[in-house]
């Protein structure tokens, strides 16, 4: 056990606990065996001294008077009278120690009770955190934090209050969902809630303003969605139709011209055939220009292979961009993606056309290779 554990159990014992000069003090109206077994591990840890000839059996049962207890007070560790001055210790206005006592409310961190206090404590060391992550400076020094935001104009935020300003503060983690998000729109999210930040604070005296802001925290909510709301109205339904259109031309084009780019080629497909079939000689048999014509062929189809096999990786990397596109649109405008996705399926219908197209060539290419194949092979008595 720590000893702000033990320190704890012991005042939950006394009756009108106090603490003076960082020394806890009270009376036991009756003290047990489990209070004694405190006072002599705080006695062996140096943190308590029992009465010089102290008599155990005598004392059991009896009421005592516990005087001198030294209690925690660390940054991480801390045993308070009152919140007010729980607050006024090292950084706690902005971070939370890892467990602390305030005999005020008899509130223990390392307890399972909750505690109004102690919950609007923790929400308001959640709005700092908030504040923090939005601020362009953070300067903590003796226990105060100043925040500075640059808006349109500096904007400086210090964070000083005490316990009868601590409020319940309703919807701070959905705040903290809708303006801290990692996305194409993080920063002007940011910049809307400074700029709400600052219309309602910048009349209120410096040492005054985090006060005023837990008091009218609602309307931080209300101003800074209002105004976000506003930001996305400049992303109007027609604006994003236009570009999802504009890309749509420009990715048609794309695709149209990966199948326009052989098609001068492709001429040479029938011409192949009738050159094959008309030069190779059957009264020759296995002549030098048979095996040379087939030799040709073998050549020509080596490269329409090799042109076809360009297209198709051409072909894959359009059709890998019109994914991004795809999976931009879900992502910036998920409220508008419904409605404009289906203008996309034209060009997935266009890929698998010209994917199509491409396979039709590649069997025809094969086509004539095992014609001139036949034709040579029968010419020279293969078969």
């Amino acid at each position: 056990m720590t000893q702000l554990d033990l320190v704890v159990r012991l005042c939950r014992e006394l009756t009108a606990p106090f603490v003076e000069d960082a020394l806890l003090h009270g009376y036991i109206d009756s003290l047990t065996a489990e209070t004694l077994t405190v006072l002599r591990k705080l006695d062996a840890d140096g943190h308590y001294m029992l009465p010089t000839a102290f008599d155990e059996q005598r004392a059991l049962g009896q009421p005592f008077k516990v005087r001198d207890v030294a209690i925690p007070r660390l940054p991480e560790m801390f045993f308070a009278s009152t919140w007010d001055e729980f607050l006024q210790h090292h950084n706690f206005r902005f971070a939370k120690p890892r467990s602390y006592f305030v005999i005020e409310t008899n509130f223990y961190s390392a307890d399972a009770t909750q505690d109004q206090f102690a919950d609007r404590y923790s929400q308001v060391v959640d709005l700092i955190k908030l504040l923090e992550e939005i601020a362009d400076v953070s300067q903590p020094s003796a226990g105060r934090l100043a925040l500075v935001f640059m808006v349109k104009e500096k904007f400086e935020l210090t964070i000083d209050y005490g316990a009868a300003d601590l409020r319940a503060l309703s919807e701070l983690n959905s705040l903290r969902n809708e303006f801290i998000v990692d996305d194409a729109y993080t920063e002007q999210r940011k910049s809307i809630l400074k700029s709400a930040l600052m219309e309602m604070l910048k009349n209120v005296p410096g040492d005054e303003r985090f006060k005023h802001l837990l008091s009218v925290f609602d309307e931080l909510k209300r101003r800074a969605r209002d105004n976000y709301q506003l930001y996305v109205a400049g992303f109007s339904f027609e604006k994003v139709r236009e570009e999802v259109q504009e890309n749509r031309l420009e990715y048609t084009l794309k695709l149209n011209k990966v199948f326009a780019e052989i098609q001068n080629q492709l001429l040479a497909v029938p011409a192949a055939l009738l050159l094959v079939g008309s030069q190779m000689d059957e009264k020759a048999g296995d002549s030098l220009k048979n095996w040379a014509l087939w030799f040709g062929a073998l050549i020509f189809t080596g490269f329409m292979n090799m042109l076809l096999r360009n297209q198709r990786h051409s072909l894959k990397a359009i059709n890998d961009e019109i994914s991004e596109l795809k999976e931009k649109l879900t992502v910036e405008h998920a409220a508008l993606a419904t409605k404009l996705m289906p203008m996309y399926g034209e060009l997935d219908k266009r890929y698998k056309q010209q994917k199509n197209a491409l396979l039709f060539v590649e069997v025809l290419i094969a086509g004539v290779l095992l014609f001139c194949t036949f034709l040579f092979g029968r010419y020279c008595k293969f078969w």
